[in-house]
């Protein structure tokens, strides 16, 4: 399950600097064990720039 976690906020990282933000807020993650014993992970977030 750390590993599908793991590549779902990678995922989540590599969409942030497509879009030139650089941070995320309000990050939500959800799993769930699907009926075949699958782990499904979910994160989401709002990108974001933030000036420096």
């Amino acid at each position: 399950m750390d590993e599908v976690k793991e590549n779902a906020f990678q995922t989540l990282t590599e969409n942030v600097r497509k879009l030139n933000a650089n941070t995320v807020v309000g990050i939500k993650v959800e799993i769930e064990l699907t009926t075949s014993n699958y782990v499904m992970v979910s994160v989401t977030g709002t990108a974001v720039k933030v000036s420096e």
